[in-house]
């Protein structure tokens, strides 16, 4: 693994003079962090706000392409240092934008137009979403909003994040690996499971066109063994009767169901981070199958590489 400092388009390689590597991202934050400590005693290139640090493994392969926006010093001369990707202008620019009747592929194109944002792969659905909230908001928030909107009427869920300095929107399914979590890898885990959110029946409500439509899903045998759990939407966008039925199964789907949680310890794979999926196997928990990562930390200390990650379950990878 080595860090490449980018200074006046002068590469650098500063990796013997860094410690304490933490690399790391989260499915519900837009930007992927790289931390390291530089003793800087005999290093003879300047470090500085704003200057580009490339990660890359053994292969020559970029696996974190961001920016300075961090610099901690103690008196021994060592540079704390943190970096954000691409994503994080994502979260720090705020406009008004009227999206109607658009793909979610076309609001990610009209955002990073307006703000010159680099855009890689752009994946997407059929289904155009009828409007978002026309009101100030963050990027990553107008994108959120939208996945939200898809992930009710398709099932469908996106990941938007860098890839090597170009911001890609993909779906989470197309990013399932082959990666097994098991004995042989696995350093430590535990497992929750947690029914505080669960629904057990779901009611939409629309009243647009003057005309009142009420679509209603239930699972029985979860109310029977839960009682009734009602999530309430007073859905607000132009449809009809058979796509709000269509709605309701879906969310029910969803929200029918425990939260079944992982967080593990295992042997490092750069290949595994936010947004990807992995096959655990457990045979004490009776579990073998595929969850996302919700979040992945990798720490690099010496030629000692793991992982900690936060697993979720999810319909998808049944």
């Amino acid at each position: 693994m080595k860090i490449i400092l980018m200074s006046n388009n002068v590469a650098t390689d500063i990796t013997e003079f860094t410690s304490s590597k933490v690399w790391g991202g989260d499915i519900n934050s837009a930007s992927r962090t790289l931390a390291f400590n530089v003793l800087t005693k005999n290093l003879n290139t300047k470090i500085e706000l704003g200057q580009i640090i490339l990660y890359v493994d053994n292969n020559n392969k970029v696996l974190f392409r961001g920016m300075i926006f961090s610099i901690d010093i103690n008196k021994n001369g060592v540079y704390a240092i943190k970096c954000y990707d691409s994503m994080f202008y994502w979260v720090n620019n705020t406009d008004v934008f009227a999206f109607k009747n658009v793909t979610i592929g076309a609001v990610i194109k009209e955002m990073a137009k307006r703000f010159g944002i680099k855009l890689g792969k752009v994946e997407d659905v059929s289904y155009k979403i009828q409007s978002l909230p026309l009101q100030e908001m963050k990027l990553w928030d107008y994108f959120k909003n939208a996945e939200k909107e898809v992930w009710k009427h398709t099932g469908t869920r996106f990941t938007l994040r860098d890839n090597n300095g170009n911001a890609e929107l993909l779906k989470r399914k197309s990013q399932v690996h082959k990666w097994i979590i098991e004995k042989g890898n696995l350093v430590d885990y535990s497992y929750s499971e947690n029914a505080e959110n669960l629904k057990t029946k779901v009611k939409l409500v629309n009243t647009e066109d003057k005309k009142t439509l009420t679509a209603m899903a239930q699972d029985n045998a979860l109310i029977k063994k839960f009682g009734i759990l009602q999530a309430y939407e007073n859905a607000t966008e132009k449809t009809n009767q058979a796509t709000l039925n269509q709605k309701v199964k879906q969310m029910l789907k969803e929200l029918g169901r425990p939260e079944k949680t992982f967080s593990l310890t295992c042997l490092g794979l750069n290949d595994v981070i936010a947004g990807d999926s992995v096959f655990v196997n457990i045979p004490e928990l009776g579990i073998k199958r595929a969850y996302y990562v919700q979040k992945d930390t990798h720490n690099y200390n010496n030629k000692s590489h793991t992982m900690d990650l936060e697993l979720k379950e999810s319909l998808e990878l049944n």
